[in-house]
């Protein structure tokens, strides 16, 4: 029964929730507005900041999702005591709605409510990864190894997106696992509302059932077995894909731009150029801590992606699995150099790690390795948060 996946998701709960206790008492010294990371330059201390310590600078991004879950219908640059240092964060609106809607509408109640929302996608993400591993014959906790990324620390820690879209991509590959793909299409349009790369897997079904159809295969993108009318099955792709075009137009119209455009050439260039580049930043910098700390998370994901990528022709990982997890790495080597030398856990790479995880799952591989090296990383990185704002 403890093996379970709703006792491991309840399990996962319970571990974010001690997390989140002791970064509040050391690092954020009891104030849990501190998690926003709110920075003087964007956050004017007011009436809408009571309860969220204002610090100098920049600050980071949970500031702009903290303002968004005030109102997720107030568009304007500056509301709040806020200003948006860009549009784009309009795209990803999924976290803060929930905070907002599980908040009640209640603006005094979203600092303490961003945290808690994502401690339960924490847990669900925890549950949903060991449903998965047992759907694919591994014992329910080999689906922590999926759900283990220390980048879903930063989210837990700084109120941040990805756990969001961690919880609704997984419960989406679920649902194509089982044959559901309107299900699975309603997840996904869920997924690419908190972060755009979800598209990717969206893109993959689509490439897969393109396949299946070219060879004259009309089956459903979930399954080997099971038949179905491929208008009900192309739903999982076309769902999401309709969802963030309709997004994107309701902004257009409300902010006179479309976001989506507003960050694409700061995020992302030409593969493997801003990787070098923070690689030889952070190895120019050895022994400092930042350094030490980045090399050896860069360690841990490069093991377990390398263990994928060993995993990939035996794995029974279902084509547009494989495909998402290509278009993962491809993405994930295109970052700018902003993204790599950012010292945050490499949270950018959820899905990739993520689908990493997933790949590993459907193989027989043992995962002893993997296991220990996310186990260790996970460790370092949650003292690191619960020390550091």
């Amino acid at each position: 029964m403890l093996a379970s996946p709703a006792w491991i998701g309840l399990l996962a709960f319970a571990v974010a929730g001690i997390f989140v206790a002791f970064r509040l008492v050391v690092a954020a010294d009891g104030h849990i507005g501190a998690f926003v990371v709110a920075g003087a330059r964007f956050v004017t201390p007011g009436p809408y900041t009571r309860g969220v310590p204002v610090i100098a600078g920049n600050g980071y991004d949970g500031q702009f999702y903290y303002r968004i879950a005030l109102d997720p219908l107030d568009w304007a640059r500056d509301a709040f005591g806020t200003e948006f240092d860009t549009l784009a964060r309009l795209d990803r609106v999924a976290y803060p709605a929930l905070v907002w809607a599980m908040s009640g509408g209640q603006q005094r109640a979203v600092p303490v409510m961003m945290p808690l929302v994502n401690m339960m996608a924490f847990g669900a993400l925890a549950g949903l990864c060991a449903a998965f591993a047992r759907t694919v014959g591994r014992h329910p906790f080999c689906g922590l190894l999926m759900a283990g990324f220390w980048g879903f620390l930063w989210s837990l820690a700084r109120d941040l997106t990805e756990l969001t879209e961690a919880v609704f991509l997984v419960a989406g590959l679920l649902a194509l696992r089982k044959g559901r793909p309107v299900v699975a299409g309603g997840m996904f349009a869920v997924a690419v509302l908190a972060r755009e790369p979800a598209l990717l897997v969206a893109g993959a079904v689509f490439l897969a059932r393109a396949g299946y159809r070219v060879r004259g295969r009309l089956r459903p993108a979930g399954t080997t077995s099971v038949a179905m009318a491929p208008g009900a099955a192309d739903v999982a792709w076309l769902a999401p894909v309709v969802v963030f075009a309709g997004w994107q137009l309701v902004l257009k119209a409300g902010t006179g731009g479309f976001p989506v455009l507003a960050s694409g050439q700061d995020n992302v260039g030409a593969p493997f150029a801003g990787l070098v580049q923070g690689l030889v930043h952070y190895v120019e910098r050895v022994p400092s801590t930042a350094s030490l700390i980045w090399l050896g998370e860069a360690a841990a994901l490069a093991i377990v992606g390398a263990l994928a990528a060993i995993s990939l022709r035996r794995s029974a990982a279902l084509l547009y699995e494989k495909l998402a997890w290509l278009g993962a790495l491809f993405l994930g080597l295109s970052l700018t150099k902003g993204i790599w030398m950012g010292d945050v856990g490499f949270r950018s790479l959820d899905d990739f790690f993520v689908l990493s995880g997933l790949l590993l799952l459907s193989s027989r591989a043992p995962l002893h390795l993997a296991g220990l090296v996310v186990a260790l990383a996970w460790s370092a990185v949650a003292l690191e948060l619960v020390l550091f704002i």
